[in-house]
C-alpha cells in the first residue's frame, strides 16, 4: 500500500513488548523461502498479500463454533480496537493516532457501548445524584423504595 485512506503515511513508534510478538511471528510463521523474503509483515505462503478469503475462513469457523446467525467480518475488528483501547482507559488522542482516525466523529463511529459500560455510567449518574435505597417502614422492611 502506497498510502493510507487519509492519504497520510504514519509512523508509529513500537513498545518493546509489541516488537517482541512481531520478532516471534517472523521467526516462527514464516514458513516458505516467498514468506522469509517478502517485504509483507503477515504475506501468504507466496511471499504476497494474503486474499480476503484467507481472512474470511477465520471468522467463519467462530461463526459455527459459536453458532451465530450474523456473519462476521474483519470490519468488526475496527470497533472491537476502539472499544478496547476506551476500556484501557487510552486517551482518545492516543487512539486516533494508532488507528490512522483523522476526526473524532471516525473514533466515535467506531466505537460502540457495551452493557457493562452502559450499567457502570448509569451508576455513577445515579451516584452523582445522591439517590440511596432505603428500606420502608411502613411495609415491615420487605419493600425498598428510593430516596433523592
Amino acid at each position: 500500500m502506497d498510502m493510507t485512506k487519509t492519504k497520510r503515511d504514519q509512523t508509529i513508534r513500537l513498545p518493546p513488548s509489541l516488537v517482541r510478538v512481531l520478532q516471534w511471528h517472523i521467526n516462527t510463521q514464516m514458513l516458505t523461502d516467498a514468506m522469509i523474503s517478502s517485504d509483507l509483515l503477515f504475506p501468504g505462503e507466496d511471499g504476497l498479500p494474503r486474499t480476503s478469503r484467507y481472512l474470511r475462513r477465520f471468522f467463519e469457523a467462530a461463526e459455527i463454533e459459536l453458532k451465530l446467525s450474523k456473519h462476521v467480518t474483519g470490519r468488526a475488528l475496527r470497533r472491537t480496537f476502539q472499544d478496547l483501547t476506551r476500556e484501557a482507559e487510552v486517551d482518545a488522542v492516543v487512539a486516533k493516532a494508532i488507528s490512522g482516525h483523522a476526526t473524532e466523529t471516525m473514533r466515535v463511529h467506531y466505537s460502540s457501548a457495551s452493557d457493562a459500560e452502559v450499567q457502570a455510567g448509569i451508576n455513577k449518574v445515579i451516584s452523582m445524584a445522591g439517590f440511596r435505597e432505603t428500606r420502608s417502614r411502613s411495609s415491615g422492611g420487605g419493600g425498598k423504595k428510593g430516596k433523592a
